[in-house]
């Protein structure tokens, strides 16, 4: 006799998704605000060096949890091509965050990556069998033009390279996070995560053996660039631990709540770049910016994690009714 799953788990496991999106959206803000100060501090320091010691800290992170639980032998997990190809798209995608970053600045680069959610939420039903309930239609909807506004005052000092790049980075986020979608829940989180560090660290040692040999790095005349201060490598582990805690919670996220409304959710870390940009980097937004962080927050985190909670009510309430039905015939 087959089991119909548990809608009351189900429900929970989506709740808890979401919270786990709106904790790594925080500490992806942090991360992105290190990076960013970073590069003002050594502007002339390369990309490639940003995301190279953000996954050595985060493979030194995760073989530590693991280690310390006794699980360190587990890290390859099932070795199924999802996590491969989260690998080598999630590796690709922060190549392309830090380029982003350093060549247009943090928020116009957290507001072209965000495009992710569109993508995930056109894909989700072909690759994760996931139908998108029109609640996650309306808040990526919503969020996407919050965004749009957001980003709008920004929209000034014409890169448009730059913004190629960041919006590729929201390309190959989405596949990545599909991948996480697919790998499923029989592989941990330190599992996936250390695919991307493995697959990422190889592609970095690759272009850097490259520059050695003479072949010039993408977007950068003079070649990698180490950072020769101190504090400059301070704020890049900085922002490779805050990168470790956020992606044990979006692993998380995405295998617990459906990929659509983690999307939707997702679109905080702009609204929080959006807070560094004015309380440390000095920057002030106009009103439409204002409009737009408001729009973000109601329609890509207010509104996904109401109507999950709304569905269990109303499915507790059918509930309760039918069993009152039935105490009335019998």
């Amino acid at each position: 006799m087959s089991r119909k799953p548990d809608k009351n788990v189900y429900e929970k496991e989506a709740r808890k998704g979401l919270f786990f999106m709106v904790m790594a959206s925080v500490f992806f803000s942090f991360m992105g605000a290190m990076v960013n100060y970073a590069q003002i501090l050594e502007p002339e320091g390369s990309p490639l060096v940003s995301s190279f010691v953000r996954l050595i800290v985060n493979i030194l992170v995760i073989a530590g949890v693991a280690w310390h639980s006794g699980e360190l032998w587990k890290l390859p997990g099932d070795r199924r091509p999802s996590l491969w190809a989260r690998g080598f798209f999630g590796a690709l995608s922060l190549i392309f965050v830090m380029y982003g970053i350093h060549a247009i600045g943090v928020g116009e680069t957290s507001f072209l990556h965000a495009s992710n959610s569109i993508i995930i939420a056109a894909l989700s039903p072909f690759v994760l069998r996931q139908a998108n309930s029109r609640l996650a239609w309306v808040a990526i909807a919503g969020a996407t033009i919050g965004l749009w506004f957001l980003a709008q005052p920004r929209f000034e000092d014409h890169n448009p390279a730059g913004r190629i790049v960041a919006l590729l980075s929201g390309v190959w986020a989405a596949i990545a996070y599909l991948m996480i979608a697919r790998a499923g829940r029989s592989n941990s989180s330190n599992t996936v995560i250390f695919y991307l560090c493995g697959v990422g660290m190889m592609l970095h040692m690759l272009i850097f053996m490259g520059n050695g040999a003479g072949v010039p790095v993408p977007g950068s005349a003079t070649g990698i660039v180490w950072p020769r201060r101190p504090v400059t490598y301070g704020f890049l582990v900085g922002a490779g631990v805050m990168a470790s805690v956020a992606q044990f919670f979006l692993t998380a996220a995405y295998q617990s709540a459906p990929a659509a409304l983690n999307a939707a959710v997702s679109y905080l870390t702009p609204v929080l770049n959006l807070g560094w940009s004015v309380f440390v980097f000095g920057r002030h937004p106009d009103g439409l910016a204002l409009a737009g962080a408001a729009m973000v927050l109601v329609c890509g985190v207010a509104l996904p994690v109401i109507g999950v909670s709304a569905r269990k009510k109303t499915k507790q309430a059918h509930a309760a009714k039918a069993q009152d039905s039935e105490s009335l015939s019998l």
